[in-house]
C-alpha cells in the first residue's frame, strides 16, 4: 500500500477533490508527530502485508477455484464475486472491529490506532496499528475470498487482484483529509464515515460501506463543524 500512496494522492489532486469541511480549518489536532513505536508498528505491518500479498498472489495463480483464462469472464466470477467479497469482508470486519473496542481487548489491540483522531497521512495513519489488528483485518479479507470461492464455485483472477487493489486504495483514502465519496454497485463509500469513527469511536465500525452500521444501529452521520467530542 505504501507504494500506492503518491499515485493515489496524485489522482486526488488531479481531480481537485476538496478537503472535508472538518479540515478547513481542522476542528481538532489529531496525532501530530509519529513516535518510535509508530514507526516500529509500520515496519512490522509492512512485513505482514508483504507476506499476505505473496500468499494472495499464490492463491490467485494456482488455486483450482480461481479462473485464469481470459476467455472465461462471467458475471458470476467477476461482478457478483467482487460485490460479495466486498460485502462479506466489511461484514466480518464490522464484528471484529466491535470486539476490538471491548474493554478487555481495546488496550492490547486497537487503542494504538485510535491515538489518531483526525487521520491525514494516508498509509502512515492507516497501517499505524498493532500487528495483531493488522492480522485480524487481513484475515477478514482472506476468509471472505475463501467463502466466496467455495460458494460461487470460482473467482476470476482479475477479480481477486482488482479487489485487493480497491481494498488498499480505500484503506489509504479512509485515512486522508480528502472528501472522497462514490457509489459502488449501490453501496456508498465515503471517507467522511471513517473519519467519524476516529472522532466518535462507538460508531461506523465497517470500513468501506455503512450498510452494516445502518442495519445494526451504529451509523452516525458526518458532522463537519466543531461539536462536543464526548
Amino acid at each position: 500500500e505504501v507504494i500506492l500512496d503518491p499515485l493515489i494522492l496524485f489522482v486526488v489532486q488531479l481531480l481537485r477533490i476538496p478537503k472535508m469541511p472538518s479540515r478547513t480549518p481542522p476542528i481538532m489536532k489529531g496525532l501530530q508527530t509519529l513516535e518510535t513505536k509508530d514507526y516500529l508498528f509500520l515496519l512490522v505491518n509492512q512485513g505482514i502485508e508483504a507476506i499476505f500479498v505473496m500468499n494472495w498472489s499464490h492463491m490467485m495463480l494456482f488455486d483450482a477455484n480461481v479462473q485464469r483464462s481470459t476467455l472465461n469472464f462471467t458475471i458470476s466470477n467477476t461482478i457478483v464475486a467482487f460485490y460479495t467479497i466486498f460485502l462479506l469482508d466489511d461484514f466480518l470486519y464490522y464484528f471484529a472491529h466491535r470486539i476490538m473496542h471491548m474493554p478487555l481487548f481495546y488496550p492490547w489491540c486497537h487503542k494504538h490506532h485510535h491515538r489518531q483522531s483526525m487521520p491525514r497521512r494516508g498509509y502512515f495513519d492507516a497501517a499505524n496499528e498493532s500487528p495483531l489488528e493488522q492480522v485480524l483485518g487481513l484475515l477478514c479479507v482472506w476468509v471472505s475470498m475463501y467463502v466466496v470461492k467455495q460458494t460461487i464455485g470460482e473467482v476470476h483472477v482479475a477479480t481477486g487482484f482488482a479487489f485487493l487493489l480497491v481494498y488498499a486504495c480505500m484503506a489509504f483514502l479512509n485515512h486522508t483529509e480528502y472528501d472522497v465519496k462514490f457509489g459502488l454497485l449501490g453501496l456508498g463509500y465515503s471517507v467522511r464515515a471513517h473519519e467519524m469513527h476516529h472522532r466518535f469511536p462507538t460508531c461506523n465500525y465497517a470500513q468501506n460501506t455503512m450498510c452494516w452500521d445502518k442495519m445494526l444501529g451504529t451509523f452516525l452521520e458526518y458532522k463537519g463543524k466543531k461539536v462536543h467530542e464526548g
